[in-house]
């Protein structure tokens, strides 16, 4: 897991006004990442359809956990950015959903968690 110095520098080399007051729920981030971690479905051995599956039942949890007001909005793109950088796991699942992204259907993108939308915005053409 990162620390809140090496996550603060991560996000502000994308955000270059993000401040560490933006990381006054640390605590929550990182125990949240955990949960999402441990909770993470298996990404099999080079399967595309358990490496899709995975990434969007992980973001369909964070979704629900922002939702249920847990954690802000905000917060949650910081818990997707802990798990991007520090589980080898959700990257290669996020890479993988990401090469596919140009290929889901309209019907399949607007069924999405909104955390893969977005993570998938730049990639596909529903996105755009």
């Amino acid at each position: 897991m990162l620390t809140k110095s090496e996550l603060l520098e991560a996000i502000s080399k994308i955000v270059p006004d993000f401040t560490e007051s933006n990381l006054a729920n640390f605590d929550a981030i990182v125990r949240v990442s955990q949960t999402l971690i441990d909770t993470m479905p298996s990404i099999g051995i080079l399967s595309i359809r358990y490496r899709m599956s995975s990434f969007i039942e992980t973001c369909r949890r964070l979704d629900a956990i922002v939702e249920s007001g847990q954690i802000s909005g905000d917060d949650g793109a910081c818990v997707f950015m802990m798990l991007r950088l520090s589980d080898r796991r959700f990257k290669k699942a996020m890479q993988c959903f990401t090469l596919q992204a140009p290929n889901i259907g309209l019907e399949m993108w607007a069924a999405l968690p909104k955390s893969a939308q977005q993570a998938g915005r730049r990639f596909s053409r529903w996105g755009r």
